[in-house]
């Protein structure tokens, strides 16, 4: 009976990350740049620049997830093509920030704030929609996927009881959203350049 107390007792392991990483989430939805999404006012060239900025994060979990060689249902190959649709390029990320190595934990940390913004990237679509000059929106546009939400719950769940999964998990999204922020801060850098 302690056993079954003790399931319904300790939160899901997206409760326990979303706790741990909240305040570098909320960071992001302060951003000069990222926040510029949510604005009313939102040029074409800031909106641009943060494609851009989601292109680079998109494609390097990515290609975090294929160096691992792990979780193919939960490949970002969608979100990448339709960044560089809505970019109208294929070519390398313009940026320097990198990101680090990721072990298979840590990958899963990362893959669930990818996979989450997915939330947010649906209010940001309809909020665009209001917005008078068209915008390329194969990227926001994009449906959710609620197979592969359970799928990466389900495998953050049983990856939890591994031993240190849970700290590298919460690792692994804490270097996503550091990541996301060091691109937004580089093409914030390049749209407005110190005097």
């Amino acid at each position: 009976m302690s056993d079954l107390m003790e399931i319904r007792e300790k939160p899901m392991m997206r409760q326990r990350l979303a706790e741990a990483t909240r305040a570098a989430h909320e960071a992001l939805h302060l951003h000069p740049l990222l926040s510029k999404l949510t604005a009313p006012a939102i040029t074409l060239a800031e909106y641009l620049a943060c494609l851009e900025v989601n292109r680079c994060f998109y494609r390097e979990i990515e290609r975090s997830r294929r160096d691992c060689d792990a979780h193919p249902q939960l490949s970002l190959a969608q979100e990448c093509d339709a960044l560089d649709a809505d970019l109208r390029t294929h070519e390398p990320c313009r940026f320097r920030a990198e990101l680090r190595s990721l072990d298979l934990a840590e990958l899963l940390g990362a893959l669930y704030v990818a996979h989450g913004a997915r939330f947010g990237r649906s209010m940001i679509a309809r909020m665009l929609q209001g917005l008078p000059q068209e915008r390329p929106m194969a990227f926001f546009g994009q449906r959710s996927q609620p197979d592969q939400w359970r799928d990466l719950l389900t495998r953050l769940d049983d990856a939890a009881d591994q031993p240190g999964a849970e700290r590298r998990m919460i690792a692994g999204a804490e270097t996503a959203f550091v990541f996301m922020a060091d691109l937004a801060d580089e093409a914030e850098t390049v749209a407005h350049p110190a005097v």
